[in-house]
């Protein structure tokens, strides 16, 4: 008998342990971002963790922008990433991130190969939040905060990545670019804020975080090439064309001859100048590009003349100066511009109860007397882009797409010079719509840039290709009215001048002629199907030939709707 109750607690005990083992080696199921881990669970002091040691542990970690490492004495683990930085002591209920103490969402336990943690806490650390779906553990990056900063004199905002992703940009409007981060989840407390300048606004559909980013009236939005894919760099530039001279300010500050308002703008000539007016902060800002700003600018911070305090600041770059103007108006008071026309360039911004000041918009542009300005807005649209690469010539390797891009972009950067102020309906390789859209909704999409931005004028960029190798030639397409005379000034501009054939005028109706609301045409550059011309296609020399010659018959048209005395589009001499 005794020795069946021995061999019967053998048995139980082999269970138990059995059973134990068990636990301590069963695996849970972790989803980041499409890949899948299964790190094993550890069960301990009536917690439940990882172990760190574990190779689908370090594989998951791997996988974040986030690098784990122990102190040289043992006593502290460090957490180093883009999102936030973190340190764990074994057995604590704090820890320590960016600097300062708070109470941990879980616990280290054990050091060096020992070590493990409880979810909670490695999640937290790797700037993930989890959400059971079921049979796992879906594990979302965190988006954070947009952080401001200055890098070669260049404002940008940085928003880095928990773990490297593919964040899809959309342009909204002319002011606002939406940043999509797919199986992310938004770790800030607020749904908008302001970060310097720019307003932003989050909202979340379906397991993908929505970032619009509207910058001031007059400037731009535009992804800058970051750090891979673990975070994203947007910088803002001004639309304003460069100014063909630069204005020396001769004048700046508070007048006391004009002591009702207070504020006086002298430069070197005439120049133009852009307000925007925020009602709920009563901040009244002034952008006045070309002004370079004088070796000391004034500040006031106490109330003087109806303005609670004011400030000047270039914001421009040393090429394109801008000089801005922000005031904060008393309240009571609003605001006016007056101008002497006998005195080219002298501007104040004067300050009085809103009974006596005219109703200004909260948003406009005007110009001190003397000034001209021959610019207009432009789009323009590569052709193709992201899933579909329209026309290929496999034997060169050569991409409609590409050159479409290539090409607007050149020709982008000679019509900034020229005075323009220049949008892309696409500025890298994607998809306007988004991939794989239908072909009416992705062409419906690249109107609307043009459309709901107010654009001037629309072209579109194509490489032709036809079955027949021998088809050569450029083409300019027109279908509305309002088109005809923007493609009689192209049509020229390629051809016999750069090699090419050309193939004249076409009323043609296409989807983004006959969809947009201002003078569009539809470039065909060359028959990227023909050995010869897309041998010339793929050439970038011959590329910038093309540019420059678009550019050039842009000008020469817009110098002769003003000599004609045609009123441009929104652009009227001044």
């Amino acid at each position: 008998m005794r020795v069946f109750q021995v061999f019967l607690v053998i048995i139980l005990l082999g269970v138990t342990l059995r059973a134990a083992s068990a636990a301590e080696t069963e695996a849970q199921v972790v989803e980041l971002l499409g890949q899948v881990y299964r790190p094993q669970v550890v069960n301990s002091e009536g917690r439940t963790g990882w172990s760190l040691a574990d190779p689908e542990v370090l594989r998951l970690v791997g996988q974040t922008t986030t690098r784990m490492s122990w102190s040289s004495d043992g006593e502290t683990l460090y957490f180093s990433g883009s999102v936030r930085e973190s340190q764990w002591k074994p057995g604590s209920s704090q820890v320590r991130v960016d600097g300062s103490e708070q109470p941990a969402p879980g616990r280290l336990l054990g050091r060096g190969k020992e070590a493990w943690m409880e979810p909670e806490a490695l999640f937290f650390a790797l700037a993930l939040k989890p959400q059971n779906r079921g049979d796992r553990v879906v594990a979302m990056p965190e988006v954070p905060v947009p952080r401001l900063e200055v890098v070669a004199g260049r404002r940008e905002l940085r928003v880095p990545l928990a773990s490297a992703l593919r964040v899809q940009p959309t342009r909204l409007r002319l002011d606002t670019l939406r940043l999509r981060f797919p199986g992310c989840v938004w770790s800030g407390s607020q749904q908008t804020m302001l970060v310097d300048d720019v307003q932003v606004a989050i909202s979340e559909r379906e397991g993908t975080v929505l970032m619009d980013l509207r910058f001031p009236p007059n400037w731009q939005g535009e992804i800058r090439s970051g750090r891979g894919l673990t975070e994203v760099l947007v910088g803002w530039r001004s639309s304003f064309p460069p100014p063909s001279t630069i204005r020396e300010v001769t004048g700046l500050g508070f007048s006391p001859e004009t002591a009702a308002s207070g504020i006086r703008v002298q430069a070197e000539g005439p120049f133009e100048y852009h307000w925007n007016f925020d009602r709920s902060t009563r901040r009244l800002t002034v952008d006045m590009p070309g002004l370079r700003e004088p070796a000391s600018l004034p500040v006031s911070r106490a109330p003087q003349g109806g303005w609670d305090s004011f400030r000047f600041r270039p914001v421009g770059t040393p090429e394109q100066p801008i000089l801005r103007f922000e005031g904060d108006l008393a309240a009571g008071h609003g605001w006016q511009f007056v101008e002497e026309e006998s005195t080219p360039g002298l501007l104040f911004f004067r300050s009085t109860s809103t009974g006596q000041v005219g109703s200004l918009a909260q948003t406009g542009s005007a110009a001190t007397a003397g000034y001209v300005s021959s610019r207009g807005l432009i789009v323009l649209d590569p052709g193709h882009g992201g899933g579909d690469p329209g026309c290929v010539n496999r034997s060169l390797g050569l991409l409609e797409k590409d050159i479409t891009l290539d090409v607007a972009l050149r020709l982008r950067d000679l019509l900034l010079e020229e005075g323009w102020t220049v949008l892309l309906t696409r500025e890298d390789d994607r998809d306007v719509s988004w991939r794989g859209s239908p072909d009416r909704v992705e062409l419906q999409a690249r109107c609307d840039v043009a459309n709901q931005s107010g654009a001037d004028y629309f072209i579109s960029l194509h490489c032709n290709a036809s079955v027949a190798s021998t088809r050569a030639g450029s083409s300019i397409h027109w279908f509305k009215q309002a088109d005809l005379e923007l493609a009689r000034s192209l049509e020229f501009a390629l051809g016999e001048s750069l090699g090419l054939g050309q193939g004249g005028l076409r009323r043609d109706g296409f989807y983004v002629l006959r969809h947009t609301d201002m003078p569009a045409v539809l470039v065909e550059m060359a028959f990227l199907s023909n050995p010869r011309e897309g041998s010339l296609l793929g050439n970038a020399g011959f590329r910038q030939r093309i540019a420059q010659s678009l550019a050039g018959a842009l000008q020469e048209y817009v110098s002769g709707c003003y000599a004609r005395g045609a009123e441009l589009p929104g652009n009227a001499p001044r």
